[in-house]
């Protein structure tokens, strides 16, 4: 449907249409600060851009100023993040709620399998055939078809060649759905004459089964394809080439086939952002109040439902829940980060929150991944009045005056801020 012209292309469902950038369009970020893609309208350096391999980044006025890496950290105002979130500068927020969550593992269930009972034994590959006497003999199956004790038929590769076949005597009726596949057909040995008028129908042909290789030249006219019949999922890959496309230009991979049967290179290239949060662009398919908007100068917002959640400011300053951020990361709403359950363990990985509890008592507990102006704490449900101390490589720690024996029965909570090698200490005890 429609009008093949020089401004319009064979879409998918038949229909010639001018290109348009959509959800399912492959789009590549940007590689430069100054020259993000998407990108605002009329500015290069404000939109998205992938600076490192694997991750993605936020840019305003030519500055990165949020970076997801490969690993899925965040990193605001900081390229190299350590944390699952990062800032660089301050944070602000209503509140911080740690949640507590102690994993649960699922075992996986055994499935046994079911076996056969009063029935011979029969080796893979035999088929029991009555002999002269009418007594049934195990046989082997070879040649151009063999059976498995699956039930699998495999005719052989090479079986069938157009030697074999009557000239014009295959027509659709002669064909089991799902019949024809390319290792059933010797490479270029079907020709026009061996196949009837509506013969070929998608029915019989194993999906994406048939190559360029197994089709001889001319071998396929409108006579032969029962219409519309035969479906891109027929077809295998590759099995149409831009060698068998009568077209005038040069078919390269920059060009593409246009309405009127030439190969040309769509002008355009660049993406611009949505402007308001019913219309952004990228959007999601079906769905303009869901996707990317620039709503102010410089600005870089994500939409979803027609509501601005997130805002990368021109300065850098990134708001979620607000449009307006006043420090380098400012939360309207709560924070929720998830504690971790160490266990009895005495050994802490700060790798997995800043906030972890163990049943152990207080003793001498081994610490790793604590980083550098990060700020941890750590609660001792163990009961004894024993005294704990803290470690891990390369740093010394301060222990508050006073320090001393946890009390019998309770529960102690530690805190702990690091400042380069040190490691400040506060505790509080008798919970």
């Amino acid at each position: 449907t429609g009008t093949p012209s020089s401004s319009t292309f064979l879409r998918g469902d038949g229909a010639w249409e001018a290109p348009t950038v959509s959800a399912s369009t492959t789009i590549n970020l940007g590689t430069a600060t100054g020259a993000t893609n998407p990108q605002a309208s009329g500015d290069a350096t404000t939109g998205l851009a992938s600076l490192a391999a694997g991750s993605v980044s936020i840019v305003t006025t030519g500055l990165e100023r949020l970076r997801i890496t490969s690993t899925g950290s965040v990193g605001i105002g900081i390229t190299t993040p350590s944390y699952r979130l990062h800032v660089s500068g301050k944070a602000k927020g209503d509140a911080v709620v740690f949640a507590s969550v102690v994993g649960a593992a699922i075992p996986a269930g055994n499935v046994g399998g079911s076996s056969s009972s009063g029935l011979p034994s029969l080796t893979n590959g035999y088929i029991w055939v009555g002999n002269a006497s009418n007594a049934a003999t195990a046989v082997a199956v070879s040649g151009d078809a063999t059976i498995t004790n699956t039930g699998a038929v495999t005719i052989a590769t090479g079986a069938v060649t157009s030697a074999k076949i009557l000239d014009a005597t295959i027509a659709a009726v002669d064909l089991a759905n799902d019949a024809v596949t390319s290792a059933k057909i010797l490479d270029a040995t079907i020709t026009a004459a061996d196949v009837a008028s509506d013969a070929v129908t998608s029915a019989k042909i194993l999906d994406a089964t048939i190559t360029a290789a197994d089709v001889a030249s001319d071998a396929v006219t409108t006579t032969k394809i029962l219409d519309a019949t035969i479906t891109a999922a027929d077809l295998a890959n590759s099995s149409v080439t831009t060698g068998k496309i009568s077209a005038t230009g040069s078919a390269t991979s920059s060009t593409f086939l246009r309405g009127d049967g030439a190969w040309a290179t769509p002008g355009g290239g660049t993406i611009t952002l949505g402007t308001t949060t019913g219309a952004t662009n990228p959007q999601a398919s079906g769905d303009a109040t869901t996707g990317l908007a620039s709503l102010a100068s410089g600005a870089v917002s994500m939409v979803t439902s027609g509501a601005e959640r997130l805002r990368v400011t021109s300065t850098g300053s990134v708001g979620i829940g607000t449009a307006s951020p006043g420090a380098r990361l400012e939360v309207t709403g709560d924070i929720v980060t998830t504690v971790n359950n160490a266990g009895s363990s005495t050994s802490i990985d700060w790798a997995t929150s800043n906030v972890a509890y163990t049943s152990a008592s207080c003793g001498a507990f081994t610490f790793t991944n604590m980083k550098d102006g990060g700020s941890y704490t750590l609660i001792v449900k163990g009961t004894s009045a024993t005294t704990c101390s803290f470690s891990q490589t390369g740093l010394t720690f301060k222990m508050p005056v006073g320090h001393g024996a946890a009390t019998s029965t309770k529960h102690t909570v530690y805190s702990f801020i690091r400042a380069g090698t040190d490691v400040y200490v506060a505790w509080i005890r008798g919970y």
